[in-house]
């Protein structure tokens, strides 16, 4: 669980840089290596740990399908919410909500690839 904190960790500094640069991906790094809410759960071997990681995982594979829509990048997050769903029962909420934010994100871009990433979001 250790190992799966310490990924935690950097995805959440690939997270931060994702959002707001370099600086901010070692301020988001530096922040979730201290917080006790985080870390705390490692040491107890509680599901916690992974959901966090998996959350942080969903919300930047989000963030680049936003920025280059596929069916391969939805499939991936379609994977990942399941997993998320494995390990705490809330997080089957989480799909439909990705799934209609990304509808109304892609309808309003009018693209010409919406069908396909719409048929892809249902499929997740």
């Amino acid at each position: 669980m250790a190992f799966i904190g310490s990924v935690s960790v950097f995805a959440m500094a690939c997270l931060g840089r994702l959002v707001g640069g370099m600086r901010t991906g070692l301020l988001a790094a530096g922040a979730t290596a201290v917080y006790v809410n985080v870390w705390v759960n490692d040491g107890l071997v509680m599901a916690e740990t992974l959901t966090f990681l998996l959350v942080v995982l969903i919300t930047i594979s989000v963030l680049r399908s936003f920025a280059g829509p596929s069916p391969r990048r939805f499939a991936c997050i379609g994977f990942l919410c399941a997993l998320a769903a494995l390990t705490r029962a809330e997080l089957v909420v989480l799909a439909p909500l990705i799934a209609l934010l990304a509808t109304v994100e892609l309808r309003r871009r009018d693209r010409g690839e919406t069908v396909v990433n719409i048929v892809a979001l249902i499929a997740m």
